[in-house]
């Protein structure tokens, strides 16, 4: 593996890994919805260019956002002004096996064994 790879991973990583401690920093000057709404946002700006979406896919799309990002990580930022920041980090860890459920469910794609598999070991390695 190139060394530029490996570099770009472990940022990846570092970012990842501070956004509990930032949010919960966040989350002291405002609402936890307004923070959320801010941050899709502004990550839908930047990815957005790169993106082609169908209009036959907008509907799904706006399902999926609404479950995930309202639901699912609104309910995780609401519990991270209640948590210390590793503990938060072990909360989004769930955020993984939900996002395959909802797959499941509403947009009948199927899970290989193998792949349920890979996120046990990530969960398990995780809370250890």
């Amino acid at each position: 593996m190139k060394l530029s790879a490996v570099l770009w991973a472990i940022l990846v990583v570092a970012i990842w890994g501070i956004n509990p401690a930032i949010s919960k920093l966040a989350m002291i000057e405002m609402p936890t919805f307004a923070f959320l709404s801010l941050r899709y946002f502004l990550t839908a700006l930047i990815f957005l260019p790169f993106v082609r979406i169908k209009t036959k896919d907008l509907k799904m799309l706006f399902v999926f956002a609404l479950l995930i990002n309202v639901v699912m990580n609104g309910l995780c930022y609401i519990a991270f002004q209640f948590l210390q920041p590793a503990a938060a980090t072990l909360l989004l860890q769930t955020g993984a096996p939900i996002s395959m459920l909802m797959a499941c469910i509403f947009a009948k794609e199927k899970i290989s064994s193998s792949l349920c598999l890979r996120v046990r070991l990530c969960l398990i390695t995780t809370h250890h």
